[in-house]
């Protein structure tokens, strides 16, 4: 394990606390936490709503999911979080101007990851792994996804969340491969 994949863990822990300790403090769905009430939600929710599920099993499955996707998407910490930052500032946007009444979890970060490795393997030219993650992204997001849900239109939000979330990685690691390769560069990688 390198220095790299330590801070990556470390990130992980520091995202489980955040989650545990607002469920635990404020309970789930809390409108404490949560954007649940639309433009009369308390403005700093849309931070941390991010990080406020409606139930355990949603907790659960979301910081599992994050666990595996730092395994199968390994990227530098630095990405993961300025992708992060970027995904609640997009995020946040679409849910002001859409109107959103309702919006709460994480999933939207764990879009990120693929995003960032997206514009990684398109750099090293591996066109096949971005064609299947491609795929996979799309497939899930507008094939399964919409034949499990009761009401498509409750999941319509969330597509589009998860969609910038997505866009937020691969943004955020072009940004970063950019920037690595400047002669000029400022910013000190893992």
């Amino acid at each position: 394990m390198n220095h790299s994949s330590n801070r990556t863990y470390l990130l992980f822990g520091v995202i489980c606390l955040i989650n545990l300790g607002l469920a635990g403090l404020f309970g789930f769905g809390s409108p404490m936490t949560a954007y649940v009430d639309g433009p009369d939600s308390p403005l700093y929710t849309l931070l941390t709503t991010h990080f406020t599920h409606h139930s355990a099993q949603h907790l659960a499955s979301n910081l599992l999911a994050l666990w595996l996707l730092l395994i199968l998407f390994p990227t530098k910490t630095y990405t993961i979080v300025c992708s992060f930052v970027t995904c609640v500032v997009l995020v946040s946007l679409y849910v002001l101007i859409s109107k959103t009444h309702m919006f709460l979890g994480f999933s939207a970060f764990l879009y990120c990851l693929p995003g960032c490795y997206l514009s990684f393997s398109i750099a090293n030219k591996n066109h096949s792994l971005s064609v299947a993650i491609l795929t996979i992204l799309f497939a899930y997001l507008f094939m399964i996804v919409p034949m499990t849900t009761d009401d498509a239109s409750s999941w319509k939000p969330m597509t589009h969340a998860h969609l910038l979330g997505f866009m937020a990685g691969v943004i955020t690691a072009h940004l970063s491969l950019a920037l690595k390769n400047h002669p000029h560069r400022y910013i000190e990688y893992d």
